[in-house]
């Protein structure tokens, strides 16, 4: 485990640029890098606004961030220049990845491999580029988790609902940008093929997407922390989202 403590997360200077990313689900995360991270540099694959890329290089850690996004880095740039961090930015696709061979002793793949749609490709490009033994640690969600099931499934048939058969037509991310959504077993079973062992696994929250759609304010922060706090109770069909630790074979 990793010394550093995510003490140097910058509450303050994050909210104004995600409110998510100080939320108890987050920190969550963050703890959890810090405990399963492998050696450096570290690769943000998929790093939007930067909020990961800021936790780890206020950490002291040497990090690449990774985004196909050229607003998300611009924003990424612009705060990482207000809070006085340094952090490598890079524009390009998962699936083409312009990084060195075996460069990087971590991988972190938070909220990416669902959105990407030659995902075979990407995974060999994550295993490319990665030293072999080296760590990965990725977030994915659970296919019929409380956040999938409300922003992927109720969402889709609202908007089905709502719009006009044209605008639908033209509506091309009725799935909330979500390519990939399937059950932890199909997760598992892709990432051996692709030469990536599975160490560790994490739920990350049950119940806290749900919970966001009724609740607000104190009340919701104390629900959402004892959700955090208490998801790996459950087995992990009922999880919203995991957390995964792989090493490269």
């Amino acid at each position: 485990m990793v010394s550093r403590k995510p003490g140097a997360l910058m509450c303050n200077e994050l909210i104004r640029f995600a409110r998510y990313e100080v939320s108890d689900p987050a920190k969550k995360r963050m703890e959890l890098i810090l405990k399963y991270m492998g050696s450096e540099p570290i690769l943000d694959a998929g790093c939007g606004t930067g909020w990961l890329m800021a936790f780890l290089a206020r950490n002291g850690f040497d990090v690449t961030g990774l985004d196909l996004s050229r607003n998300s880095l611009r924003i990424s740039k612009r705060f990482f220049s207000e809070i006085n961090a340094e952090a490598k930015i890079v524009l390009g696709s998962m699936q083409q990845i312009p990084l060195p061979n075996s460069y990087f002793g971590t991988v972190v793949l938070f909220d990416v491999l669902e959105h990407v749609k030659e995902i075979s490709m990407a995974l060999s490009e994550v295993k490319r580029i990665t030293k072999k033994g080296g760590h990965i640690l990725i977030t994915l969600p659970n296919a019929t988790g409380s956040y999938s099931l409300i922003n992927d499934v109720l969402k889709e048939r609202m908007l089905m609902k709502a719009l006009p058969f044209k605008a639908i037509t033209q509506y091309e991310t009725l799935r909330h940008h979500h390519r990939h959504l399937h059950h932890y077993s199909w997760w598992a079973k892709l990432l051996n093929q692709h030469g990536f062992t599975i160490v560790k696994r994490h739920n990350i929250e049950i119940l806290t997407p749900l919970l966001s759609v009724f609740l607000d304010g104190e009340f919701l922060k104390r629900m959402s922390y004892y959700d955090t706090q208490n998801a790996d109770i459950f087995p992990p069909f009922v999880a919203s989202e995991w957390f995964i630790k792989c090493i490269k074979r």
